[in-house]
């Protein structure tokens, strides 16, 4: 569960209500449930928009270098399911999927499964018109609207506000900048 300006629940008081109702909802079905509240101050990763974020996730599932939050959120939630599961030492098990390409092999799998060519992955149809937009001084990022962003990634065309709109996934925004650091 998200909580913060870029999510639908703004405060974590919000966002625990909402997931303690979804897990007892999930528990009153039979289904063991979970929720993990996370921050959505700022973007997760750097990535926003489809084939930016596919790029970045494919990054983090082959064990290269990515961005600390979205490897510490990815693993949390992994180790988490594995804990619902009854797996033992879950943390272990996360380690290992992603240091020996098991994480990824399985990423592929379901892609093919949807019958898609996995070869999309090498090829990931990313814009190649780029602007920079640096800082008007020297400072320190003291907040980014993860929402500002957002729409920003929507006007170049990554959203839809109606389900017939079409989606450009190769366009999107890249937050190369985290709250606290100096630009």
């Amino acid at each position: 569960m998200k909580s913060g300006s870029g999510a639908f629940m703004k405060t974590i008081e919000e966002a625990r209500e909402f997931a303690e109702l979804l897990v007892r909802l999930s528990k009153s079905m039979g289904i063991e449930a979970s929720a993990l509240i996370t921050s959505m101050d700022e973007p997760l990763g750097i990535a926003v928009g489809i084939a930016l974020e596919v790029r970045e996730s494919v990054r983090f599932l082959r064990d290269e270098p990515s961005a600390a939050d979205l490897s510490e959120v990815a693993r949390s939630v992994a180790v988490r399911l594995l804990e619902l599961k009854g797996i033992p030492e879950p943390e272990n098990a996360v380690e290992k999927a992603i240091s020996s390409g098991a994480a990824y092999e399985k990423f592929r799998e379901f892609v093919m499964a949807q019958d898609e060519d996995i070869r999309a992955l090498e090829n990931l149809p990313i814009t190649n018109k780029v602007r920079e937009v640096g800082a008007p001084r020297s400072w320190y990022v003291a907040q980014l609207e993860a929402l500002g962003i957002g729409r920003v990634a929507h006007l170049l065309g990554a959203g839809r506000v109606k389900k017939r709109d079409e989606v450009d996934p190769g366009v999107g925004v890249e937050v190369l900048i985290k709250i606290g650091d100096e630009v």
